[in-house]
């Protein structure tokens, strides 16, 4: 039987792929101008663009068997952050985290990263798993490098904007 990803625990959260569900929740999650310091341009700022990323995180979900979940405590029904990993175009994982403001600071990123990038490791070892991080995030920077991501140098991320590049192995040299 295969190893399946869509609940997982870790020792303070509970990991469930995200649902249509979590559409409301993930939009005030996403929407929250507290979330954005980093990439403003980022917020989603109507639902229709929560329900185009929700669609996107549930094909990856289809496709592959796992993509980020929907984070909650415990016997709590409320969300509070979306993390794990999401396969890319150029087939490589991405690692992402984010969380409420009030669920900040108490180490929950770092959960859902191990949590995601052993994930990734049983589903796909083949490919990188990735954090692009913008260069003023110091917050995710430590996550990255606190779950044993190496920096790997400012690179074009997969939509082109220069990001910085924490991975889990050392990465090809980036086309200029």
């Amino acid at each position: 039987m295969a190893t399946t990803f869509t609940h997982h625990r870790t020792d303070r959260l509970d990991l469930r792929a995200v649902a249509d569900t979590d559409l409301d929740a993930l939009f005030a999650l996403h929407g929250d101008p507290d979330g954005w310091h980093h990439f403003p341009a980022g917020r989603h700022t109507d639902i229709a663009t929560t329900r185009a990323f929700l669609d996107l995180v549930l094909g990856g979900w289809a496709a592959d068997g796992l993509s980020y979940w929907a984070v909650r405590r415990p016997g709590d029904e409320t969300l509070i952050g979306l993390g794990g990993v999401r396969r890319l175009p150029d087939r490589s994982w991405n690692l992402a985290y984010r969380f409420a403001t009030a669920a900040r600071g108490h180490g929950y990123a770092q959960e859902v990263a191990r949590a995601g990038i052993a994930a990734a490791g049983a589903v796909d070892p083949s490919v990188p798993v990735i954090a692009w991080i913008d260069d003023t995030n110091a917050a995710s920077i430590r996550v990255a490098e606190r779950v044993g991501l190496d920096f790997q140098g400012r690179r074009p991320s997969s939509d082109g904007t220069p990001l910085l590049a924490y991975a889990d192995r050392a990465l090809p040299p980036a086309e200029d």
